[in-house]
């Protein structure tokens, strides 16, 4: 009787329909992944564009464990990837789409994702939303798949020119070190019509280079073109960025292009016209390419070139730099110094703090730190060479100048210099940036007015620890100096710094030293 009791509990009642178990609910009431991860996952991608929220830890361990059970790519069927994008598009989750769609590209057994992102989603501009163009070129950057399909290419091309600035800078950035033809030849072309950033195509080259791509015999003729007419320009920052490209050429074609540069610059020199800081970066290369020390003097690299092309001298110096001997004789350098620093340069700004921890006492020589700098400041002047120009900053809580441009290293000149920095005793705050803006003339833009500041070096001087941060160094050469050119020579007088001028240093190519105060 129990037994039957106990069964009659248990088993349906006459008519019911048995009931399967309910879904595990997600936070918010939403099914798990288990019988449709992909319709899961949009509800995922829904809820967070509803809601704008910040992607958690115990959702994003919800988000990947969805991705997973994602089915493989398939030709023909893109409702995964269409999720994917839409996912992509969407904040909070826009960093695990592009690395789940990175890894589907890179997985693909078919190969053919590269191509559905150039034909239709980069290539198809009047049906696909901004916002999805600018993901899939961030993706195709991210992915790491270099693909030579054409329709990925003309895509990342074509959006490289598009006229918003977020899209192509995504497509640059995607192209840059991309091992195509076709890229090498846009690349070129835009730099030489000056519509494409030059840093552009210097981080294409040095990226082929890395991975030892060859540019190929066309790219090559023509980056030595484009270098030969910048190197040649009068404007010194056409004849800098062209150094920064012909390291990037085969030594026949570069060593000619650089000899006759050099000689250009050096009869510039002498007709008052020449820039010191372009000569040396000019010999700067040759001794990369060749091994050897032989200063920015023309006659001698004509000679050991001669000896290279006639089979007499190695293009490479076995031993590394070669103090002396037929065709490599080492060059003086200038005496100028500021503080152990031997800045190459003929036009120079310094950029002097004079905050109030500048009165501190420097050493035993009954100097503060900022007479100190005032002292070297003038002692590396006098040892200048004709014809150098220079300027003065200085900055605590704002910044001034001692005059708006540059002016002749006259005896007459230096003291006045002097003279001005000391009627200005220290006081106030540490304010670099306001130093650093004022002295290299940056306007409203935000940029360099190119057209009224002359100089192309510039030396900073500090003491303290700056509210900017190195952040804001590598920030700042990075928008501006990739057309400015400048080279920053950074002095640290005592220890409470923040790295701020050794990344303004490094960021730049200049040289950074530390003086115990």
């Amino acid at each position: 009787m129990l037994t039957l009791l106990l069964l009659s509990l248990l088993l349906p009642q006459s008519g019911a329909v048995p009931t399967a178990p309910g879904p595990i609910l997600a936070p918010g009431g939403d099914a798990l992944p288990g019988r449709d991860a992909l319709q899961e996952l949009q509800t995922w991608v829904r809820r967070y564009r509803r809601n704008d929220r910040t992607l958690s830890l115990a959702d994003e361990s919800e988000v990947k464990a969805l991705i997973q059970e994602l089915p493989t790519p398939h030709p023909g069927r893109r409702r995964v990837e269409t999720a994917l994008m839409a996912m992509g598009n969407t904040h909070g989750l826009r960093e695990l789409a592009i690395a789940s769609m990175a890894e589907r590209i890179r997985t693909d057994p078919c190969r053919d994702l590269d191509l559905w992102l150039g034909n239709e989603v980069l290539g198809e501009a009047s049906s696909q939303s901004l916002e999805t163009r600018i993901f899939a070129a961030e993706l195709a950057g991210a992915a790491g798949v270099k693909s030579q399909h054409p329709p990925l290419i003309s895509g990342l091309l074509l959006s490289a020119r598009d006229p918003d600035p977020d899209l192509a800078r995504a497509a640059r950035s995607a192209l840059i070190g991309w091992p195509s033809a076709e890229v090498h030849r846009a690349l070129l072309e835009r730099v030489e019509k000056r519509s494409l950033p030059h840093r552009v195509l210097e981080r294409h080259l040095a990226l082929l280079k890395a991975n030892g791509t060859p540019l190929g015999p066309m790219g090559q003729e023509r980056l030595a073109l484009l270098t030969g007419r910048r190197l040649f320009s009068k404007d010194w920052r056409d004849a800098s960025r062209a150094c920064s490209l012909l390291a990037y050429l085969e030594l026949n074609q570069a060593a000619p292009i650089l000899i006759e540069g050099l000689s250009l610059w050096q009869r510039r020199r002498e007709s008052g016209t020449g820039s010191l800081r372009i000569s040396h970066d000019i010999a700067g290369v040759l001794k990369n390419f060749s091994g050897r020390s032989m200063g920015p003097y023309p006659e001698r690299w004509l000679a050991w070139w001669e000896g290279v092309r006639a089979g007499r001298i190695q293009p490479l110096s076995e031993d590394g730099l070669e103090p002396g001997g037929a065709g490599s004789v080492s060059a003086p350098v200038t005496v100028a110094t500021f503080f152990s620093l031997r800045p190459l340069t003929d036009r120079v700004v310094f950029v002097i703090d004079r905050s109030s921890s500048m009165t501190t006492p420097f050493g035993t020589g009954g100097r503060t730190r900022y007479e100190e700098a005032v002292n070297q400041m003038v002692t590396f002047l006098e040892a200048c060479v004709e014809p150098t120009r220079f300027g003065v900053t200085l900055f605590n809580n704002k910044a001034g100048s001692m005059r708006a441009g540059l002016t002749d290293c006259r005896p007459g000149t230096i003291a006045a210099a002097r003279r001005w920095l000391m009627a200005n005793r220290p006081a106030g705050g540490t304010l670099l940036s306001a130093g650093v803006e004022k002295a290299v003339r940056v306007g409203r833009d935000g940029m360099v007015d190119l057209d009224a500041f002359e100089a192309d070096t510039v030396i900073v001087l500090c003491d303290g620890a700056t509210p900017e941060g190195p952040a804001w160094a590598r920030k700042w050469l990075e928008k501006v100096n990739g057309e400015a050119r400048l080279v920053f020579h950074c002095v640290e007088i005592g220890r409470q710094g923040n790295g701020t001028l050794k990344a303004l240093a490094d960021g730049s190519g200049g040289d950074w030293v530390q003086v115990d105060a």
